[in-house]
C-alpha cells in the first residue's frame, strides 16, 4: 500500500551515483539549494512522476554536458576579470552613489566580507560553489540593489557573474530532470524484480488497457455495461491518469 521505501531506495542510489565520487562539483550547490535524498523524494512525489506524467524541461546527456562546459567557461572568465579588475569592482561597489547602502544590499560594513567570499570562490576552483551573496556581483543583483532613482554601475564582471549564475541554476534544473528520468526508468524494473504492485500501478494498468488499440474499445464497453454510472468525488483532485480512465469509459 506504500511505495515510499522503494522510491527512497531509487533516490538514494541516484544521490550516491552523483555525489559520493571524488569529483562531485554539483554537491555544494545542491546542498545550498536544500537538496537531499528526502527533498528529491518530495520533489518526485509533488510532480506525480509515478503517474506517467511527462516532466519538462528534459535534457539529454549532450545538453547536460554542454551546460556543464558553459559553467566552467563562465567561471574561468569571472576568475580572469576578478584577478585583473577586482580593485575596480571593489571601488565601484564601495563608492557608487546609485547603489543602496541598506543592510540587505551594499552596506559599507558588509562589503569586505563580500569581497573575501569572492576571493575564496575564485581560489576554490569550483564553478558550482556559489556563496550565498554571489548574486550581488551579478547584473540582476546590482539592479535589485540600485536606488529607485539611481543608475546601476556597469562592469563586464557583473554580466559574467550573471551568466555564471544562470548557467549554474540551469545545470541544477538539468540535474533534477536527470533524477526524474532515472526514477522513471528504474521504478518499473525494480517493481518487476521484486514482484510488487502498488495502487498507482492499478490505475496506470487500467488506463493503458483502455487505450490498447485492439481490445481497448471492447474493454471500455464491458466496463460501461458493468458500471453504468460513476460518481467522482473531489473531482479537482483527479489526476490525468484517472481522468483518462473516466473519459474513455463514459465520454
Amino acid at each position: 500500500t506504500d511505495q515510499r521505501a522503494l522510491l527512497l531506495e531509487i533516490v538514494e542510489d541516484f544521490w550516491r551515483t552523483h555525489f559520493f565520487g571524488e569529483a562531485s562539483p554539483l554537491l555544494a550547490y545542491t546542498l545550498q539549494c536544500g537538496g537531499s535524498p528526502e527533498s528529491f523524494l518530495a520533489l518526485l512525489q509533488k510532480l506525480h512522476v509515478s503517474g506517467g506524467a511527462t516532466i519538462i524541461p528534459t535534457f539529454c546527456d549532450e545538453e547536460r554536458e554542454a551546460l556543464h562546459a558553459m559553467c566552467i567557461a563562465a567561471y574561468a572568465e569571472l576568475c580572469r576579470l576578478w584577478q585583473s579588475d577586482g580593485a575596480v569592482v571593489r571601488e565601484l561597489l564601495s563608492t557608487d552613489k546609485g547603489l543602496s547602502r541598506a543592510a540587505d544590499y551594499y552596506r559599507v560594513d558588509k562589503l569586505e566580507p563580500l569581497f573575501a567570499e569572492m576571493d575564496e570562490f575564485v581560489a576554490g576552483g569550483n564553478p558550482f560553489n556559489l556563496f550565498a551573496d554571489f548574486q550581488k556581483f551579478a547584473t540582476s543583483g546590482i539592479a535589485a540593489g540600485t536606488k529607485p532613482k539611481g543608475t546601476s554601475p556597469d562592469h563586464p564582471l557583473f554580466a559574467c557573474a550573471e551568466k555564471l549564475l544562470q548557467a549554474v541554476q540551469k545545470r541544477y534544473v538539468a540535474l533534477k530532470s536527470e533524477l526524474v528520468q532515472f526514477y522513471q526508468s528504474e521504478l518499473p524494473k525494480r517493481k518487476r524484480k521484486a514482484n510488487l504492485r502498488f495502487f498507482d500501478d492499478l490505475l496506470s494498468d487500467l488506463a493503458d488497457a483502455l487505450q490498447a488499440p485492439e481490445r481497448g474499445a471492447a474493454f471500455a464497453q464491458r466496463l460501461r455495461s458493468t458500471y453504468q454510472a460513476a460518481l467522482i468525488d473531489e473531482f479537482q483532485d483527479t489526476d490525468p491518469v484517472q481522468y483518462t480512465i473516466f473519459h474513455t469509459m463514459y465520454a
